[in-house]
């Protein structure tokens, strides 16, 4: 669903709420090896394309289909109305 960092430390999130703690260092590290449905939304923060169900283009923050909400840094809001305003329309 999504990979954060959290106390220096990576965790991958899963749809049934389960945690796993991943090896890698950095978020840079796991989007390099990631499809290009997983998108960088902040500086701790990668989520799964395919499980955005609301985007809040006011606030620039999106919904995943578990109900959490997440925050977009506006560099990376300029960058996915670029590449991806299509694809999940506007909600």
């Amino acid at each position: 669903m999504y990979c954060y960092l959290e106390d220096g430390f990576m965790y991958l999130e899963l749809d049934h709420e389960k945690r796993i703690r991943l090896s890698y260092r950095t978020l840079i590290e796991l989007k390099n090896i990631l499809s290009s449905r997983f998108w960088r939304i902040n500086r701790n923060c990668i989520v799964n394309k395919d499980k955005i169900i609301a985007i809040d283009h006011a606030r620039h923050e999106i919904k995943l289909i578990n109900g959490h909400s997440f925050h977009v840094s506006r560099r990376e809001w300029v960058q996915f109305k670029k590449s991806n305003h299509t694809t999940l329309g506007e909600h």
